[in-house]
């Protein structure tokens, strides 16, 4: 578990200080890691133990379609805390960040005592994001 989450980690933080080429030529935005961002990095570079205040949900998709999919990471606010996630052929990654994590995700984290790995289909919510992610690309080019 312990690989994932240093994976997942090390994706979110990248994303923060670089921007990517998105499929349509635009960069994408850097991800607003705020406080968060330093206790990354330190973790990353085996300077400090895994963020405090930090949830890594880890899905494994069974359906075809997210396992030929790589969805750059996305940020956004849910229940007082910053929500990121992305897609990387057929591995989907969370991270909740904040004081007021849910007791759900905290349980539910690869690093909780039962070190959780979920698996399934997720073809639906795959459609549902490259569907969000065109429409916003078809705003920025209209």
């Amino acid at each position: 578990m312990d690989h994932f989450v240093y994976f997942m980690l090390s994706v979110v933080w990248r994303g923060a200080v670089h921007q990517w080429p998105d499929v349509d030529g635009s960069l994408t935005v850097p991800l607003p890691l705020g406080g968060f961002e330093d206790p990354i990095r330190q973790y990353l570079l085996g300077k400090a133990p895994f963020p405090p205040h930090t949830a890594v949900i880890v899905f494994v998709c069974s359906d075809d379609d997210s396992r030929r999919r790589w969805i750059v990471p996305g940020s956004n606010v849910e229940v007082k805390c910053l929500s990121l996630k992305f897609l990387a052929l057929g591995i989907a990654f969370r991270a909740m960040m904040g004081r007021h994590i849910p007791q759900f995700y905290l349980d539910r984290c690869c690093r909780s005592p039962r070190k959780c790995i979920f698996y399934g289909d997720l073809s639906s919510k795959t459609k549902e994001i490259i569907g969000t992610l065109e429409a916003m690309r078809d705003r920025n080019m209209g």
